[in-house]
């Protein structure tokens, strides 16, 4: 049976070339418009405004510890004067005697680099001192020898002199290997220390505790007491808002089509995640209705905003409470807020702390310490696995304790041993019961035998906190979960805002590694090595 096909085409004709009346896009059902605005919602708005501009009285206070960064002032702490710091220091004298027509000759002889090692595993220590003994000047033991105004100094002009302690203490700071930072807590394998701060009800004590990464952001700070006294006055201005802009967001107008760069409706979170679903909602939802006032808080000052008054365009004034003060005792959810001695309430004040963040540059882990528990022996071990060399840089002390030599073997077929001998790296924290009432226990270090027969001793800074003063160094036994913990020593730098840079040793706690097995035995008969 044949077919009869056809095609039907629609397509402009205009009577005339005029293309005025066709880009108008007419609708020509105002009836089918009022429906679709009722569908959508449009009719059941309230009666406000858009916001006109905002009236805002704040206050502006200080913290005492603000001229540089806040990491720089908790957690420094002498720099090692190890002998690549010695020679350098060393040509940085000769080169100012230089510059000042002197000859460094008498400082050599005065001030001499030892050819002797301070360590004969250390490959690195011996190396230097045959190439730099009887040739460099010891700039450590020059400086500290300038610094008490000792008799052995060379004659020096004041001017180098000053110019070298000068260069020392602006670019290291202290040097030595005795003290650890006031604030760093060995019992706790933390920072801790408090700072003061000027707020609208007077002097304001807060608790730092910085995180494992060695920074204080505005979450480590606590607020503990509030003492009356002088406040910052208050301020008022008036600043018109600007809506809340991101690349995807809804279009503001009915007619209006994103664009495709983003498509936030693509977003599949789980229902547990909260997080996604509350911004997957502004984004989508409530993102034409924000507005933003720009507020700028300098670097290490408390921020309080007293009053926010916002003026809509029919010149309603409305007055903005603070989210979680709306509904007092309702625990409402709050953010960049400080807590007030772990109660439930938060601070009047906001901080913004002069802390280094992103902008902190850090160096090799120059000391690396490893807490991990070994159930079978019931004790902890503190593994020192990397130490400075002579030359101030990592050194695995595996290797050094591969290069140390064996005990000599006995003629003996068997030999006792008290205890079997481990890594001379390993050192012992042993249980001990501190309270027989509640049980409490701690971890003690102890001492172990190394395969050389020598006491082992820890040869780092972490494991001989100075503020014991050389007693017993303990840790509550809940520090050391069963994953471990590890403490890293390293070099932290960081430019301040008027351009200066600051150098310093700081300290930063990490998660373990897990457990260990030291295979340690007692009252053993064996055959000697």
């Amino acid at each position: 049976m044949p077919s009869i096909t056809w095609w039907n085409r629609v397509e402009p004709r205009p009577s005339t070339g005029d293309i005025t009346s066709p880009l108008q896009a007419k609708v020509r059902d105002p009836l089918w418009m009022l429906t679709r605005q009722w569908q959508l919602g449009e009719f059941l708005g309230v009666d406000s405004g858009t916001p006109a501009w905002v009236q805002l009285t704040e206050r502006a206070g200080a913290l005492t510890t603000a001229n540089a960064p806040i990491e720089h002032q908790l957690e420094a702490e002498p720099f090692t004067p190890d002998l690549g710091t010695r020679i350098e220091l060393g040509q940085i004298l000769s080169r100012l005697l230089g510059e000042a027509g002197q000859d460094d000759a008498a400082f050599r002889s005065t001030f001499p680099i030892d050819a002797t090692p301070a360590d004969p595993a250390d490959p690195v220590d011996a190396q230097l001192r045959r190439v730099c003994a009887g040739r460099a000047v010891d700039g450590v033991a020059a400086y500290q020898a300038i610094k008490i105004g000792s008799a052995l100094v060379p004659p020096v002009s004041a001017a180098v002199s000053q110019a070298f302690v000068a260069w020392i203490e602006s670019t290291l700071g202290p040097i030595g290997t005795v003290a650890d930072a006031e604030t760093w807590q060995p019992a706790r394998l933390e920072y801790a220390a408090t700072v003061d701060a000027v707020v609208s009800a007077g002097t304001a004590t807060l608790a730092v505790t910085p995180g494992g990464d060695g920074l204080a952001e505005w979450s480590s700070f606590d607020l503990v007491a509030t003492t009356p006294g002088p406040s910052p006055q208050p301020s008022s201005r008036s600043i018109v808002p600007a809506h809340v802009r991101f690349k995807g967001m809804p279009g503001p107008r009915f007619w209006d089509f994103e664009n495709g760069t983003l498509d936030f409706g693509d977003i599949k979170p789980d229902k547990r995640d909260l997080a996604r679903l509350a911004l997957m909602d502004f984004m989508l939802v409530h993102a034409n209705d924000w507005f933003m006032v720009p507020v700028d808080v300098p670097v290490g000052s408390t921020y309080q905003l007293d009053s926010l008054i916002v003026t809509d365009v029919f010149g309603v004034q409305t007055l903005i409470m603070r989210a979680d003060r709306e509904r007092l005792g309702s625990g409402t959810w709050t953010m960049f807020s400080t807590s007030t001695g772990g109660t439930t309430s938060t601070a009047d004040f906001y901080l913004l702390p002069p802390t280094a963040g992103i902008a902190l540059q850090t160096g090799s882990v120059l000391e690396d310490i490893r807490f991990a528990r070994d159930e079978m022996a019931n004790m902890v071990w503190a593994i020192e696995n990397t130490l400075e060399n002579a030359a101030g840089e990592p050194w695995p002390q595996r290797e050094r304790d591969a290069a140390l030599p064996v005990q000599a073997s006995s003629t003996e077929s068997l030999v006792y041993r008290l205890e079997s001998a481990v890594p001379s790296y390993w050192v012992p924290f042993v249980p001990l019961q501190v309270n027989p009432t509640t049980g409490a226990v701690v971890l003690a270090r102890a001492e172990a035998v190394d395969r050389q027969g020598n006491v082992i001793t820890p040869r780092g800074r972490v494991l001989v906190p100075s503020s014991l003063n050389g007693g017993s160094y303990q840790l509550p036994e809940e520090e050391v979960p069963r994953n471990g913990v590890r403490v890293q020593r390293l070099a932290a730098r960081s430019r301040w805002t008027d351009g200066s840079t600051r150098l310093w040793q700081m300290r930063r706690v990490r998660k373990g590694t897990g457990e260990t097995q030291s295979a340690l035995r007692f009252d053993q008969l064996t055959t000697p090595p």
